[in-house]
Order: C-alpha cells, then sequence, then structure tokens
C-alpha cells in the first residue's frame, strides 16, 4: 500500500503546485523499532552505523551505481537510481531507520 504526500514546487509563473509523492511500500512513519534487521539502514554519523551490515549492504548499492549516476544530467534517471536502490533494501527486508 502506497501513501500519498503532497510536495509543493514553484511553476514558471511563480505560484505553488502540489504534486503527488509516493512512498515506497514498508515505510511506516508510526512504526516504533525494538529489534533491528541484517539488512536495516541506520541514518547516523561515525562507526556505530556505518559498521552495521544493512549500511554496508546499501553503500556497496550505491558504490555500484554511482558512475551511472554521475553520467546523467537528467533529473528524472538520477531519481529512478536512487529509488531502484531503496528499492532493492526494502526487497532485502531492509529498513531505513
Amino acid at each position: 500500500m502506497e501513501q500519498s504526500v503532497k510536495q509543493s514546487k514553484k511553476s514558471t509563473d511563480g505560484a505553488k503546485k502540489t504534486a503527488p509523492v509516493t512512498k515506497p511500500k514498508g515505510c511506516n512513519d508510526e512504526e516504533i523499532v525494538s529489534q533491528l534487521n541484517d539488512n536495516d539502514v541506520l541514518f547516523g554519523r561515525g562507526s556505530g552505523s556505518n559498521d552495521k551490515q544493512g549500511n554496508i549492504f546499501f553503500r556497496s548499492l550505491v558504490s555500484k551505481r554511482k558512475a551511472e549516476y554521475l553520467a546523467t544530467s537528467q533529473r528524472m534517471t538520477k531519481a529512478r537510481i536512487a529509488r531502484e536502490i531503496v528499492d532493492e533494501v526494502l526487497q532485502q527486508k531492509g529498513r531505513f531507520l
């Protein structure tokens, strides 16, 4: 079940427009996490989060797609690459915490 979120954008005439942005499946803003999974990606700085298996996996995915991402100037292509990386983490039952 994807949730729709409205994101503001300015049009060429300066007026704000709202466009729906969907959250990936598996995103639940209200879930309380009491136990980490191996594929969870932890936000944070330093070795605490960097050494976790999920973060190592995430960084390897980013590294594999880095050249492709940098080679394009198209925003939609960059967004697609980023979404595919997120989707791969979610397919492995990983969460972004």
